[in-house]
């Protein structure tokens, strides 16, 4: 390597800060857009000759210039080509955060992809075991209908088909109840996601949702924003601390000039951040009172000498 190839480190050099090295595999991977490029490129800069950094989720969106949407879709395609591997750790009453560990060994790589596909078979196990209920269930209708013809006489073996067939139909509908629900809420798709997301995240806690449950969330949740973008921001808060309810963002959004879009130039330029950068404006925004905030404070506490105990009174 020549005097002028090499890396120096001095107070003019854009090195000084840190680097990192990407590997061409990753760059030249046509399933990856540009975004995932850009996010795996930042973890890269941040690991440096490590294997793992923690940079905030929010930093990264801030300086990377996209929405938590965005950032959470193409973080998911890096997890799924098995480029990186993300864990959540708690340390005491410290707030949670993410390490993101760079997979650089090929047969790492390779297990990840098994563990990703071996989730992915759990999932669909999952699926045709409905399906087959459903078969089953459909079959045992189409029974029902020929015990009837068959049995007119004997009313006691009609009435034990009825209930039953009653019983099955209840099953049905309470397996359906709150999909129906979330369309109801609303047709944003990224929306009903996220919904969805947080009724794992519920499950996975040992707290599913049931649907009276879901519609009182549902109606917290118009009362704490106007706009699908906030509603999204206070789910995922949600998600990410494993919180049972939802409760108003400590987010301050004051930093924003409200005369931006007072004609009609600035108005489309804040319609074009809305549409491709995520920003939410201000005005759609309900205030947060501190009464809010010291009630998410408050209920923070609880939450970390509990454990993570039940919060349903928040909901």
């Amino acid at each position: 390597m020549t005097d002028s190839m090499e890396v120096k480190y001095n107070k003019n050099s854009i090195l000084r800060d840190g680097y990192g090295i990407i590997p061409k595999i990753v760059m030249r991977d046509k399933n990856l857009s540009i975004e995932a490029k850009a996010i795996y490129a930042y973890l890269i800069a941040f690991a440096g000759d490590k294997k793992t950094c923690y940079p905030s989720r929010d930093l990264m969106c801030e300086e990377l210039g996209i929405s938590i949407n965005r950032f959470t879709k193409h973080l998911k395609t890096l997890k799924e080509s098995g480029y990186i591997k993300v864990e959540r750790i708690k340390s005491g009453n410290l707030k949670a955060k993410n390490i993101y560990e760079i997979i650089m060994d090929e047969r790492d790589r390779c297990i990840n992809f098994r563990d990703i596909e071996n989730e992915y078979h759990e999932n669909k196990d999952i699926e045709n075991e409905y399906h087959e209920n459903k078969d089953i269930e459909n079959e045992y209708l189409e029974n029902e209908y020929t015990n009837i013809n068959s049995l007119n006489n004997n009313s006691l073996n009609i009435n034990s088909v009825n209930n039953n067939s009653l019983n099955k139909k209840e099953k049905k509908k309470k397996r359906t109840d709150l999909d129906v629900l979330i369309n109801e809420y609303t047709s944003n798709s990224f929306l009903q996601e996220t919904i969805i997301d947080f009724m794992k995240m519920r499950k996975s806690i040992k707290k599913p949702v049931t649907e009276r449950a879901l519609k009182g969330i549902l109606n917290k949740l118009d009362k704490l924003a106007t706009t699908d973008d906030i509603k999204i921001k206070i789910l995922e808060n949600s998600i990410e601390n494993c919180w049972q309810g939802v409760f108003p963002l400590k987010d301050n959004f004051s930093n924003y000039n409200s005369n931006k879009h007072q004609d009609n130039n600035n108005s489309n330029i804040l319609e074009d951040l809305q549409k491709y950068q995520g920003y939410i404006d201000p005005e759609k925004m309900k205030p947060v009172s501190q009464d809010d905030l010291d009630e998410i404070d408050e209920l923070q506490k609880e939450l970390d000498e509990m454990g993570g105990g039940s919060i349903e009174k928040w909901l």
